[in-house]
């Protein structure tokens, strides 16, 4: 019974002071590790596999910077017990034994990151209330010869950095490594929609309105349209990015990373309440000639 508890058991309480290793490796020269020191604010056992039978306790580590504090999730075998010899790097037998440790362990994920197969496209799920809003535009534009006319409010611009305001708001605990994910995927779908709007974006009954306001205009398309044309990019984007083209197999988890961070703006845009605000009703659209007759005037 004892023994159970004991395989069972968190090795690390709340409060608890820990110590976790950074590695510093030179490729030309002597690797190097140190030992930080955090504290252990919250402890969580995770199901591993889709049986039930792997588990592993995580821990949200409190690290106290020179800057600000930060909170980073971290497994068990990551976590060492605090030892001030090893924190100040004091050559003791425990020392070294704890630095052998530190070092297979990240060979061992180094290795095993490598064997991870990066997927040849994002792998992205399509909301229905996104697939019905497709839809619904394409039945406006190519059956109906509507568009939309320009500038749209809010603009894509706009949502995705309220989107990213949103997410680190609510994601209290969010590592640097997750925040830092989002920045580049806010910044890669800004550059994105600029890029492959006119190409792969529009259809042909849009395009002199494209010319019209974006080519002969001073403003990106990002700062002009809206929600609209953003899901047209985001439901695209497997298609546009071959991942495993510009990927190294060590770089699957950022993949991966950047997989739940698109997926999580398509949840965000498929919600009821944003669906109203930020989506065109059908009244909306006009007939082409209306709208470029506008701008002419």
């Amino acid at each position: 019974m004892s023994e159970r508890k004991e395989r069972t058991r968190a090795l690390f309480k709340k409060g608890q002071k820990c110590l976790t290793p950074r590695f510093e490796v030179d490729y030309g020269g002597e690797d190097r590790i140190y030992f930080e020191q955090g504290e252990v604010m919250r402890a969580e056992k995770r199901v591993l596999d889709d049986n039930g039978e792997e588990s592993m306790y995580f821990y949200l580590i409190k690290f106290s910077g020179s800057k600000k504090a930060t909170e980073v999730w971290m497994e068990e075998p990551d976590l060492f017990k605090y030892d001030v010899d090893l924190l100040h790097d004091v050559s003791t037998e425990a020392t070294l034994e704890a630095k052998r440790r530190a070092w297979r362990i990240y060979k061992e994920k180094k290795e095993q990151m490598r064997m991870i197969d990066v997927p040849e496209h994002l792998r992205l799920r399509v909301p229905p209330r996104m697939k019905k809003e497709l839809y619904d535009e394409y039945v406006s534009v190519v059956e109906s010869g509507q568009i939309l006319p320009l500038p749209r409010a809010p603009t894509v611009s706009d949502i995705v950095k309220n989107w990213n305001q949103k997410v680190v708001e609510e994601v209290e605990s969010m590592s640097d490594e997750t925040r830092e994910a989002v920045a580049i995927v806010v910044k890669n779908l800004l550059e994105y929609f600029n890029l492959g709007l006119r190409q792969f974006l529009l259809y042909r009954s849009e395009v002199p309105l494209y010319d019209k306001v974006i080519v002969e205009g001073e403003k990106e398309p990002a700062d002009v349209y809206g929600a609209e044309h953003l899901v047209r990019l985001l439901v695209k984007l497997p298609e546009l990015v071959c991942v495993r083209m510009m990927a190294l197999p060590e770089n699957a988890k950022y993949i991966v990373m950047a997989e739940d961070v698109i997926q999580d703006l398509m949840s965000y845009l498929s919600q009821p309440e944003q669906l109203e605000t930020l989506f065109a009703p059908s009244q909306e659209y006009k007939q082409c000639y209306e709208v470029m007759s506008h701008i002419a005037t």
